[in-house]
């Protein structure tokens, strides 16, 4: 059996020279007035432990003693994450190399090593790619909005967008001690069926029918490493899952082929996304026998499901049965050493909160945890691979993409809440059309049970409202069936503003720019009020972002399945502390524009046509015949169930004064996985209030409210003619 202790703890550091990356590939170096060697803890970012914005590499080193090993056994170093290039050393010779940022990869250290202590040394490079020639449209490092993003620190400014980066070890380093046969990768898929009756049963003309799923077969592809080539095979390998198991004898295997095995399991529990029933997940076990013992052994957890996507049509499928996606994007941090446990349980449950069922996992790899956080959590994941915007244009640089693209989906394939890969942010014409579709190939190769996107591109990016056209556009039919980005900035709680940027007012735009903080968008294109203090300009962005959320979401999943199947806000939280397109700040205080999404998101939500702040006029025309007010609303249902009697309400509470009851609606049948649009409501009112009012509505369903929903309005009741005219259709105000 494996034995395994953590190298983690104090190490020295000694930075070695500073580094520029050239467009041609080529290192600048630079020893001259370096940072003195310094104690580091590993692991982290060197960012994190007082090397500020440094580029370039670092020697990490420490002592450790030669583990006990037996005949057949090896020793071996296991890196969890190393950002990006790193060259390892044992007792002064060369083990090993590494590229890339979110992988774990191994060496076999066996043949370096002394009796009792030995020296380990690895040298980590992570280097500034030159400004204006590498930087930002030729880049050569994959490491997408790590390094190169409008929501990190500089933004995309060629003088500062890489500041404050992520090199530095930042996961656990492992000495392991491995018998000579062990695993070296499991890869499991899972594939439903229906019980053979369904399967023979004949249906009628233009029957529809979703046969219930009673059967899961799960295979597995095992590769296995020899370490001696003479060393005795084991008798057989077994793989459980619950309490079914598969077994093959290795009798005649061709060490250089995996093992296959599958394991049936007819009445499986699925595993579904928290809001249409139960994550549950097997204990899965492979397990290598010699002699009729465990020589290796590796546990993890499996959720029985399928998913599939339809991208011409947006439409999600989760084991057989239709679902809408209602997503966002996460970024949690720069520097995922210091995501804990802690940090990723609080980002579920505010996900969870926020009615969210799936994420986007934007333009980075985050750490095993969060995976199988989401995995527990049944919330599905869009996953990105690193790349953004422009890079090299070479073969060398395919071949690393291609290379990286397969580590991804091979360390990362296990987990059930992954659906899709994606290979690519927002390309330029030539990764488009060269780059992304070998990278998606690869994707495929390695795994075909989930759909794999070559890129996420600008037309699924519909930020109106911000770098374009207002609220109203929303209302457009959308240009693509999957929308993964859309939203608009919104400034951090006040007392988080004076923390970062002081209490001077008016601000320091340059300085806000540093923190991501779009100043033309924000007062040329939303027309966001600055006011006289950070309270004003706080409420004002935040209420702004609200509304652009809750107009975006409401009209897109109005847009059900013609053609929307899923959307992806942007983002959810900040990555360090900015102004950005979060609804939760980087110390995780939930904006307005989160309780917005939380609405936005019920699964069940009462709506309708009525766009935020507007103005309704009522007024009589110089005679005695009012203006009617007409609301149309609507009902959306993304649960499987139907409600087969609510009821509606709606009234209308002024700033002061009593509520008003505009409407009750009786025995409105609302199916599952449905929108549902209800009779218009004509209202004459003669006597009503002026001035700002709330249009308040609740579904009932069995005496209990299912839903709810606001919407901020502001009453007329004069002749526009005879009064100071309002506009018909207000966006944000008082600019």
């Amino acid at each position: 059996m494996r034995r395994a202790r953590s190298l983690g703890g104090i190490w020295t550091c000694t930075p070695l020279s500073r580094v520029t990356l050239r467009a041609d590939g080529t290192w600048e170096q630079d020893r001259t007035s370096l940072p003195p060697a310094r104690e580091m803890r590993v692991p982290s970012h060197w960012e994190r432990e007082g090397l500020k914005s440094f580029f370039g590499t670092v020697r990490f080193e420490r002592e450790f003693e030669a583990p006990r090993y037996g005949p057949g056994e090896s020793v071996w170093l296991f890196f969890k994450g190393v950002d990006y290039f790193a060259t390892v050393y044992v007792n002064g010779q060369e083990v090993g190399r590494h590229e890339g940022y979110f992988q774990a990869w191994d060496l076999e250290i066996t043949k370096y090593l002394l009796p009792g202590d030995n020296r380990l040394v690895v040298e980590v490079t992570s280097p500034k790619e030159e400004p204006g020639t590498a930087w930002p449209d030729r880049k050569r490092v994959i490491k997408g909005v790590l390094t190169h993003w409008d929501c990190r620190p500089g933004s995309w400014d060629p003088s500062t967008g890489q500041d404050m980066h992520s090199g530095g070890i930042w996961n656990d380093v492992v000495l392991e001690v491995r018998p000579a046969m062990f695993f070296r990768a499991i890869r499991l898929a899972t594939r439903l069926t229906p019980a053979n009756e369904d399967l023979n049963k004949e249906h009628g003309p233009g029957e529809v029918t979703v046969p219930p799923v009673s059967v899961a077969r799960v295979t597995a592809s095992i590769d296995l490493s020899l370490t001696a080539a003479e060393a005795e095979l084991p008798d057989r390998v077994e793989l459980a899952i619950g309490e079914h198991v598969a077994s093959r004898s290795l009798t005649g295997w061709d060490r250089s082929s995996p093992v296959d095995l599958a394991v049936t399991i007819p009445e499986p529990r699925l595993w579904w996304t928290w809001d249409h029933g139960e994550p549950y997940l097997y204990s899965c076990t492979a397990a290598l026998y010699l002699r009729d013992e465990v020589a290796d052994q590796q546990e993890l957890l499996v959720g029985l499901r399928q998913v599939d996507l339809d991208p011409s049509s947006g439409e999600w499928m989760l084991n057989g049965r239709r679902m809408f996606v209602r997503g966002t994007n996460v970024v949690p941090t720069l520097w995922l050493g210091e995501y804990d446990m802690a940090t990723i349980q609080s980002d579920i449950q505010l996900l969870r909160a926020a009615n969210v069922n799936a994420v986007r996992v934007c333009v980075h790899v985050n750490r095993h945890e969060l995976y199988s956080a989401l995995d527990e959590a049944g919330i599905l994941v869009w996953q990105d691979f690193p790349l953004q915007w422009g890079y090299i244009q070479s073969d060398e640089f395919i071949a690393e993409a291609t290379r990286q693209t397969r580590d991804m989906v091979r360390q990362f394939r296990n987990h059930t809440c992954i659906a899709v890969w994606c290979c690519q942010n927002e390309s330029t014409s030539y990764n488009r059309e060269v780059l992304d579709p070998l990278l998606a190939q690869a994707a495929r190769e390695e795994d075909s049970s989930r759909y794999v996107r070559p890129t996420s591109e600008f037309s699924e990016h519909p930020y109106f409202g911000w770098y374009r056209g207002d609220l109203h556009d929303y209302k457009q039919t959308p240009r693509s069936a999957i929308i993964t980005e859309f939203g608009a900035q919104a400034l951090p709680a006040a007392d988080e503003m004076v923390e970062i940027f002081g209490e001077k007012w008016p601000p320091d735009w340059e300085r806000l720019a540093y923190h991501d903080f779009q100043y033309h968008q924000t007062f040329h294109v939303a027309h966001v009020a600055l006011g006289s203090s950070w309270d004003d300009f706080v409420s004002s962005s935040q209420e702004y972002q609200a509304k652009v959320l809750k107009a975006a979401i409401e009209s897109m999943r109005r847009f059900r399945y013609r053609p929307v199947g899923g959307v992806f806000q942007f983002m959810f939280m900040d990555c360090w502390p900015s102004v950005t397109w979060s609804t939760v700040s980087y110390a995780r205080r939930p904006k307005k524009g989160y309780y917005a999404l939380q609405q936005a998101y019920q699964p069940v939500l009462v709506g309708a046509d009525i766009e935020p702040g507007e103005t309704w006029i009522t007024y009589t025309d110089l005679g005695s015949h009012w203006r009617p007010i007409v609301i149309a609303p609507w009902l959306i249902n993304d649960t499987w169930t139907t409600f087969a009697d609510v009821t509606l309400y709606m009234r209308l509470v002024p700033e002061s004064g009593d509520a008003i009851m505009l409407a009750q609606v009786n025995g409105v049948v609302l199916p599952g996985d449905s929108v549902v649009d209800l009779p218009s409501t004509r209202l004459s009112p003669p006597h009503w209030p002026s001035g700002p009012c709330r249009v308040e509505m609740a579904l009932e369903y069995k005496g209990e409210v299912v839903s709810r929903n606001v919407y901020d309005v502001r009453l007329l009741t004069e002749n526009p003619a005879l009064a100071v005219p309002l506009a018909g259709k207000t966006g944000p105000t008082g600019q």
